[in-house]
Formats: structure tokens, C-alpha cells, sequence
């Protein structure tokens, strides 16, 4: 994405508005107003083990890499991360055991290794846009600081 969030002729922070509205909407109608504010805070606690994954140090750049280019390397991520081999040997385990990343080892001589991600990770990846997009917006319209790296 670009400065501007832009997409081709549309402006994606419009986009991602849009369908927050329509899924705000929903859950208004179907879910939210059957709950308390106990059964939000306990769905929410379900969240937290995996947010506190998928938002850490150097995750999100992570699965995004293997979301635009499909797979990569193990050197291919640290080059283009510019990361350790030991942060990234042990950010790449632990989205393995969780699902997110699938590690792959050819048959070729010497073996090669790639990255990929499972389709939940995919899914992890796209739902980071709707927020990037949002804070690259407030950070332009200065109602938002952004610090540096997570």
C-alpha cells in the first residue's frame, strides 16, 4: 500500500470503512445485543493468546512476506526483513505451532525450506489491512500518533 492507502481508483480507507459499517451492522442485529458486557469480555479474553502471537516483534512483516509473494525462503524473510536468524528462527516456530506458518522441505539435494502461509494465516495477514489502513489515515490526519515498531 501506498502513503495514500490508495488501491488502483479506489481509496481504500474508504473501502475499509465501508465495511466495518456493514459489519458493525450485523453483529448489532444478530450478536452484539444478546450479550453482556461478561460474555464480550470473556470472547475477548479469547482473543488475547493469539493477538499477543500475531501482534508481536516483527510478526506482522512476517506473514505478510509469504501473503504477497506465496512463499519464501528462510534467508529470503531475514534478508528482506533485515531481522536475527534467531528472532526469526523462533518467530517462524512459533507461528508453525500455531498454524499460522507451514514449513515446508523439498526433495532437492541439498534440501530447501519454505514458508507459507495456512489458510488461517492468510487470514491473520488480511485482517491486519483494515487496521494499517485506519492508522496510516489518523497518522496523516495527525489525530493518531504511531510509534515505531510494535
Amino acid at each position: 500500500m501506498d502513503e495514500n492507502t490508495y488501491c488502483g481508483e479506489s481509496n481504500l480507507l474508504d473501502i475499509v470503512l465501508d465495511s466495518i459499517k456493514k459489519i458493525s451492522g450485523y453483529l448489532e442485529k444478530e450478536c452484539i445485543k444478546e450479550l453482556d458486557v461478561e460474555d464480550i469480555s470473556r470472547e475477548l479474553k479469547l482473543l488475547e493468546p493469539t493477538l499477543t502471537i500475531v501482534l508481536s516483534k516483527w510478526v506482522p512483516e512476517i506473514l505478510y512476506l509469504p501473503y504477497l509473494k506465496e512463499r519464501m525462503s528462510f534467508n529470503d524473510i531475514k534478508r528482506a526483513l533485515n531481522v536475527s536468524s534467531r528472532v526469526l528462527s523462533d518467530k517462524l516456530k512459533t507461528l508453525e505451532k500455531e498454524g499460522i506458518i507451514e514449513r515446508t522441505v523439498t526433495d532437492e539435494n541439498p534440501p530447501r525450506v519454505h514458508y507459507a502461509l495456512t489458510e488461517i494465516g492468510g487470514t491473520f495477514a488480511l485482517a491486519l489491512v483494515p487496521f494499517l489502513t485506519i492508522v496510516k489515515a489518523k497518522q496523516r490526519s495527525s489525530e493518531l500518533p504511531v510509534t515505531n515498531h510494535m
